[in-house]
């Protein structure tokens, strides 16, 4: 009978206290957190259950660094064609870019 109590005692704290506890400190539904953990545990074992969520939170936070970082440089990229354009119509249309004087010496 205690080895029966005991085995519901952990199967309570495993399954529902735990990831309840972790996906509210991750800020993860708690779905989540219980399929990471299951997935974790049986893909390294019993290490997984202790890195799974851990090492899944810093794949999310990389990716939406990696996301940040390729808007940033889409927005770069559209400025600088935006500037080759302007800059090639200035040119096309004989508009002087700068002080200094242009090929005709004027």
């Amino acid at each position: 009978m205690l080895m029966f109590m005991i085995a519901i005692v952990h199967s309570v704290e495993a399954y529902y206290l735990n990831p309840k506890i972790v996906s509210s400190y991750m800020e993860f539904p708690v779905f989540l957190t219980f399929l990471i953990l299951i997935i974790s545990e049986h893909v390294f074992g019993f290490v997984g259950l202790l890195i799974g969520v851990p090492l899944f939170y810093i794949l999310v936070d990389l990716a939406k660094d990696l996301d940040v970082f390729v808007n940033k440089v889409k927005k770069v990229s559209s400025a600088i064609d935006t500037t080759k354009t302007s800059t090639k119509e200035a040119i096309h249309k004989n508009i002087r870019l700068s002080r200094s004087q242009g090929p005709s010496g004027e």
